[in-house]
C-alpha cells in the first residue's frame, strides 16, 4: 500500500523544500517500523516545480496511526509553508506486471 503526497513549490522555495524533504520529511516517515519505504518525485513536464512523495507503508490501519501521530501533525504544519497544492492518496497494488 502507498500513501501518496503531492504538492506544488510555492515560488522562491525550491531549494528550501528540497532540504526539508531530504533532512526532515523523509527521515520522519521511514523512521517509523510500519513504513517500508519512501521514495521522492519531480514533475519532469514544463510548468510548476512539483515533488510527489511515496510511502510505502504495510496497511492502512497502520497509516491511519501515523496520520494521528503529533509528529505528522508537526510535519504538516511545516510541509505548508514550503508548498501549496497539497494533495494526498492511499493506494494499492491491483497486480504487478512483468519487469523488463
Amino acid at each position: 500500500m502507498y500513501f501518496i503526497i503531492k504538492f506544488d513549490i510555492l515560488p522562491g522555495k525550491m531549494n528550501e523544500t528540497d532540504t526539508y524533504i531530504n533532512k526532515e520529511l523523509v527521515p520522519y516517515w521511514t523512521s517509523h517500523k510500519e513504513v517500508r519505504s519512501v521514495q521522492v518525485f519531480e514533475d519532469t513536464f514544463i510548468g510548476w516545480p512539483e515533488r510527489m512523495l511515496m510511502i510505502e507503508i504495510d496497511d492502512l490501519t497502520a497509516l491511519q496511526q501515523v496520520l494521528a501521530s503529533g509528529g505528522t501533525r508537526h510535519m504538516k504544519e511545516q510541509l505548508i509553508s514550503y508548498a501549496t497544492d497539497i494533495q494526498t492518496q492511499v493506494v494499492d497494488r491491483v497486480f504487478k506486471g512483468p519487469t523488463a
